[in-house]
């Protein structure tokens, strides 16, 4: 496979070849013409990695599961050297949902005065994340062996953002949105805990992640903020189901203490 960004090299060499063996490619070499701070990267093909993350999450929870609970320990490698840093939602939102994307959503945010609400201030645990971790960046093998893939936003960030895209891009991924469009009771409820996991179409895949930002969060806000930043940011997608994405940013809002 090819990347094309020289920041996907520097994050190759600083972070993904730091994971353990086995669950990333192996780049073979960087190709460079005369284009400017692009280059080719060439990767060996992933073989026996025939299917995604969606296509088992789609099919079979016991299998997803199976590969969640692989993939915490190949991620654990970013997520055990995580650290305080005390930040606004802003911040946050930033490093999910860039400014040139805000800056296009004027009437949302004039109508939830999301400006004053990104002012807020809280403490986050910060970890290196994948940051584009839906389900067709994890290939599968026929084993149930998860390899990820494309390197290019891999960033110091909240330490739960892998989680809220593993979460939410299931309802808002091209890919996959069709095969899992959410009731707006789960919406509703989504950080209400038991009832969020009752309500879930997965509902064993739903406790796990739970659990596992549990375990990554220094405190819940983080986990709100994450998950208004992530809703954020599809608003400006094409296709979106933005009555959704908007009652989660509205629900985000309500659920920060």
């Amino acid at each position: 496979m090819w990347g094309y960004l020289s920041k996907e090299s520097i994050n190759f060499r600083n972070h993904v070849n730091k994971l353990p063996v086995a669950s990333y490619p192996n780049k073979l070499s960087e190709y460079v013409a005369g284009c400017a701070d692009k280059k080719g990267i060439c990767y060996r093909f992933a073989t026996h990695y025939d299917d995604n993350y969606f296509s088992y999450l789609s099919s079979n929870e016991d299998s997803a599961l199976r590969i969640l609970q692989q993939l915490q320990g190949i991620l654990n490698t970013w997520t055990n050297s995580k650290a305080v840093k005390q930040v606004s939602v802003g911040d946050i939102r930033r490093l999910v949902c860039p400014e040139q994307k805000f800056d296009d959503l004027i009437e949302v945010r004039q109508r939830l005065n999301l400006d004053e609400f990104e002012k807020k201030v809280l403490n986050a645990n910060f970890s290196i994340q994948h940051a584009d971790l839906h389900g067709l960046n994890i290939l599968v093998s026929k084993e149930l062996n998860p390899i990820l893939i494309d390197y290019g936003d891999i960033k110091y960030a909240p330490s739960v953002l892998d989680i809220v895209t593993l979460e939410l891009s299931q309802y808002f991924h091209p890919a996959h949105r069709e095969h899992t469009i959410p009731d707006i009771d789960l919406i509703n409820n989504w950080f209400n805990g038991e009832t969020f996991v009752s309500l879930n179409k997965f509902p064993r895949v739903a406790e796990f992640l739970r659990q596992w930002k549990s375990e990554n969060c220094f405190m819940e806000r983080e986990y709100v903020a994450t998950v208004y930043s992530y809703a954020l940011r599809q608003l400006s997608y094409e296709g979106t189901n933005k009555e959704i994405a908007i009652r989660l940013i509205e629900v985000s809002i309500a659920a920060f203490k």
